[in-house]
């Protein structure tokens, strides 16, 4: 429920971003959210429509930073 309410803050509190065009696989896109910007997984689900896809939101809950990460079914995030 923590995580729940701080994802929830985080969007409503947020600055507008630019979606970043770095896809790879989802191994190395994980990795990196954690070694460059120190966020853990927050919240999980499927995502339903269209193609489907997994959607995890990513915290640092000490800078703020957050980051949506959606992974296809091929594994590439």
């Amino acid at each position: 429920m923590k995580h729940l309410l701080t994802a929830a803050a985080l969007a409503a509190f947020s600055v507008p971003a630019f979606a970043q065009g770095n896809c790879g696989p989802e191994g190395q896109a994980k990795a990196a959210l954690a070694e460059k910007y120190g966020e853990t997984p927050a919240m999980q689900g499927i995502m339903e429509g269209g193609v489907p896809a997994y959607l995890e939101i990513w915290i640092n809950e000490e800078t703020g930073t957050w980051t949506a990460l959606v992974t296809r079914v091929d594994g590439i995030s």
